[in-house]
């Protein structure tokens, strides 16, 4: 087997291992979406619940969850990134 260079991949979806250790594997793949949404060129994520469900095959209200998991669990103290709270708290809040 080769190693994979990023550079050769269609993009990637971070799992950040703190939250999986924190929150599981779920809350960090959710997160890693967001995020991945948040890196493009107006810094917003823009798609809708069910769409990053359906791309990592759940549903709206497991995300939905999971993301009001995020902004409860992983945003403490001053050092929190003060954007993705706000992103990841208007996902949780969508219908």
């Amino acid at each position: 087997m080769s190693k994979t260079i990023l550079t050769d991949v269609d993009g990637f979806t971070p799992v950040i291992d703190e939250i999986v250790e924190d929150l599981g594997l779920m809350p960090a793949v959710i997160f890693g979406r967001v995020w991945r949404y948040c890196q493009m060129k107006d810094g917003d994520c823009s798609a809708s619940l069910e769409r990053i469900g359906g791309e990592i095959g759940v549903s709206r209200k497991t995300v939905q969850r999971y993301i009001k998991a995020l902004c409860e669990g992983l945003f403490e103290g001053p050092s929190a990134d003060d954007a993705l709270r706000a992103e990841l708290q208007q996902r949780a809040k969508a219908e």
